[in-house]
């Protein structure tokens, strides 16, 4: 499929219960479990695991030409999941539109030790 058509259906399979061509809008933060602790489909709370987020993640992964792809509910969040990828050592560089919170919040206890930050220069 090209860019277009991708766009609009990667992520949008028809709802399984219902056969609804698009996917409705799930507006709901916790999950029934089939027995303490099993999950339908892995879904127990919407801040770890929800569809629409799932469906937004696999069409993003597509467009990008990626395997996967995730989404977070603000910038910050992103730059902090960035962060705990990082190991003694390790160097992260940004561009000149980085937030400069994103380097100022960074600490001992979030982040690995020994390792460096720097943002761009014009």
């Amino acid at each position: 499929m090209g860019f277009a058509t991708d766009a609009i259906h990667v992520g949008q399979e028809p709802e399984p219960r219902t056969g609804a061509i698009v996917a409705p809008i799930f507006q709901t933060s916790t999950y029934v479990q089939e027995k303490f602790g099993k999950y339908r489909e892995g879904y127990d709370y919407a801040r770890t695991n929800h569809p629409n987020r799932k469906a937004l993640e696999r069409c993003v992964a597509k467009l990008e030409g990626g395997q996967s792809a995730y989404v977070f509910s603000s910038g910050m969040a992103g730059i902090d999941a960035v962060f705990r990828l990082l190991r003694p050592g390790d160097h992260a560089t940004s561009g000149d539109g980085s937030r400069r919170t994103s380097f100022t919040t960074r600490n001992p206890s979030t982040s690995p030790m020994n390792s460096s930050t720097s943002a761009g220069r014009k």
